[in-house]
């Protein structure tokens, strides 16, 4: 998220949140809070510490980016439903069966 400084210099702060552990069981469902948007916004699904792996396995990832998820339409609900308290926007994440990730919602 971007945040401003106390000299106005504005930065992008990243935090980051593990969804599911190595090696953890599935199926399993999370769910993730974004408490401090108010606007549209994006944010990155990505492999977590892959540092146990061999540099040949992981030329195989390419990238460790899963994907990017862009939510629109923040703002103007807010500002449609302005007189309702914010609980954050929720993202739920399955895992299923087979170990496939999926934004459920």
């Amino acid at each position: 998220r971007e945040t401003e400084e106390e000299d106005g210099v504005k930065t992008m702060k990243h935090n980051k949140r593990i969804l599911f552990q190595r090696m953890a069981p599935y199926p399993q469902r999370k769910v993730i809070t974004f408490n401090r948007y108010t606007d549209d916004f994006l944010f990155y699904i990505n492999y977590g510490d892959l540092s146990y792996l061999s540099e040949q396995d992981l030329k195989v990832f390419g990238s460790q980016n899963l994907t990017t998820v862009k939510l629109s339409g923040v703002g103007s609900s807010f500002k449609k439903h302005s007189d309702a308290e914010s609980k954050g926007i929720k993202a739920h994440f399955n895992m299923d069966e087979s170990g496939v990730l999926i934004l459920d919602r």
